[in-house]
């Protein structure tokens, strides 16, 4: 479900911040990107990189590959 709702999300914060000529960027973690050396500093290296762009990071947990909370046969309402 969150795939579906996330391209409408990231245009209401692109609307949200075009007022002040503001872009923005998402960006979709998971605990594995943080708590890995490597894909931590690309993540890092990403959100310094589109700072320095003046593009704001949009940063969300990426649920489409967080599997942990989804039990086999959880119906989802």
């Amino acid at each position: 479900m969150s795939a579906v709702g996330q391209a409408g999300l990231m245009i209401a914060y692109e609307k949200a911040f075009e007022r002040y000529d503001k872009k923005v960027a998402q960006i979709l973690l998971t605990s594995k990107d943080l708590s890995n050396r490597k894909r931590y500093l690309s993540a890092r290296n990403t959100i310094y990189t589109l700072l320095e762009w003046q593009v704001l990071p949009i940063i969300n947990e990426n649920d489409r590959v967080s599997v942990d909370e989804v039990k086999c046969g959880e119906k989802i309402t």
